[in-house]
This record gives structure tokens, C-alpha cells and sequence, in this order.
């Protein structure tokens, strides 16, 4: 009971901090905003070091997500070296839906520095793609053991569906990001090399299930962009 309580003040506290950052946009190294950075950035630091202790409840770990997107508006690029130390412990606990809300934090840093992130991204794509494959793998085991697997594609998605399918979805969002951001080298690094044939084949079921046409599009473009 001690453990949760502190669980959920801790959830609270890294919430508070996250809604207070809302009021502001984002804050550069000099200048009169610089002392304001620095403090967000000492709480940022703060609050992922708490994941040592409360990663192991959802709640916090969801907070945390929820400020680092706010981070990323605030302070940039600047947020990857606290990304790179936060991403294991991240990643270790994460379920289908928080592993789609690291990929689309990723993504959202691609879009918005492009080039510039290349090295950081480099290092943390390797993580990403392989407990996107892993959780893939699982939810597609769980699929074929239920019902799910013999449902028509008109009938309601099971949760196991709609988690796949979303999970798929920010996948080739990210991919896409990156072959469209001058960041094709992330995926031919050698660090990711045991990560180009998994991928690969996820675009091509991609280009043939979708699961709806305007992924299967993308998938299309991707697959082209790659050619090129």
C-alpha cells in the first residue's frame, strides 16, 4: 500500500510539472528564459530518475510520456540525451499502447529537427524496431489463439487488433519520417543492420494488408523512397 501510495505521488508530481509547462512555449539556452529551461530541464532529469523506482506502475510511466512530449516543444533536441538514459527502463515495461506513444515521441522529434537528430535516432531506433517486433510477435500469437484470427475484416476489431494495428501504424509513421527527413542513414547504420530484414518485411506486409489504403500507400512511398 506504501509502494502505490508513493506511486501515485509520484505520478502526480511529474503531472503537475507537465501541465505547469503547457503555459510556456519553447524556451532557448540564453537569454531571459534560460534560468526557466534549466529548471524544466533539472525536473525532466528528476522525474525520469524516478522511473528507477516507480517504472513498475503504469501510471508513472504514462506521466512520464506525457512530459516528454511537452519537452520536446520546450527544449528540443536538447531532450534526446535525457531520451537515450530514460528509453530502457521505458521500454522494459511497456505495453503495446505506451511502446506506440515512444515511437510517436521519436517520430515527433524526426519531424521537427529532421538531419540534425541523425545520431541520437541512429542509437534509439535499434531499441524501437526491436520491441516493436517483439510486441508484434506477441500480439500476433495472441490473435491467431483467439477468436480474432477467424473474424471477418468487417466485423469489430478485438482489442488484440486494434492494438497490432496501431502499432503498426506508428511504425511506418516513423519510417516514413525518416526516409522523408534525409534520415535513411538511421536505417543502414550498422548498429540497425540486424533491423533492415524486419523491417523490410513489416513494410511489405504493409504494402499488401495496410490495413487500410492509406497505409498501404505509405508503405508504397516508403518502399519507392528507399529504391531511390
Amino acid at each position: 500500500q506504501l509502494a502505490t501510495a508513493r506511486a501515485s505521488e509520484a505520478a502526480f508530481q511529474i503531472s503537475a510539472i507537465a501541465h505547469v509547462s503547457k503555459g510556456f512555449g519553447e524556451l532557448v539556452a540564453d537569454g531571459s528564459s534560460a534560468s526557466l529551461r534549466e529548471s524544466f530541464s533539472r525536473a525532466t532529469q528528476v522525474c525520469l530518475a524516478a522511473m528507477g523506482s516507480f517504472g513498475d506502475a503504469p501510471e508513472v510511466r504514462s506521466r512520464a510520456l506525457m512530459l516528454l512530449r511537452r519537452m520536446v516543444e520546450m527544449q528540443g533536441d536538447d531532450l534526446l540525451s535525457y531520451l537515450d538514459a530514460a528509453l530502457p527502463q521505458l521500454l522494459t515495461r511497456a505495453d503495446a499502447h505506451e511502446l506506440v506513444e515512444l515511437v510517436t515521441l521519436v517520430n515527433q522529434l524526426v519531424l521537427k529537427f529532421r538531419s540534425k537528430v541523425m545520431q541520437p535516432v541512429t542509437q534509439l531506433f535499434g531499441a524501437l524496431a526491436g520491441a516493436t517486433f517483439s510486441q508484434l510477435a506477441a500480439l500476433d500469437a495472441q490473435i491467431a489463439s483467439s477468436s480474432s484470427a477467424s473474424i471477418g475484416s468487417a466485423a469489430p476489431a478485438s482489442d488484440d487488433v486494434r492494438e497490432r494495428r496501431a502499432l503498426l501504424r506508428c511504425f511506418y509513421s516513423l519510417v516514413h519520417s525518416l526516409v522523408h527527413s534525409d534520415l535513411v542513414g538511421v536505417l543502414a547504420a550498422p548498429a540497425n543492420a540486424s533491423h533492415t530484414e524486419p523491417s523490410l518485411k513489416l513494410l511489405l506486409i504493409g504494402c499488401v494488408e495496410g490495413p487500410d489504403m492509406t497505409l498501404q500507400r505509405q508503405c508504397f512511398s516508403i518502399l519507392q523512397r528507399l529504391v531511390e
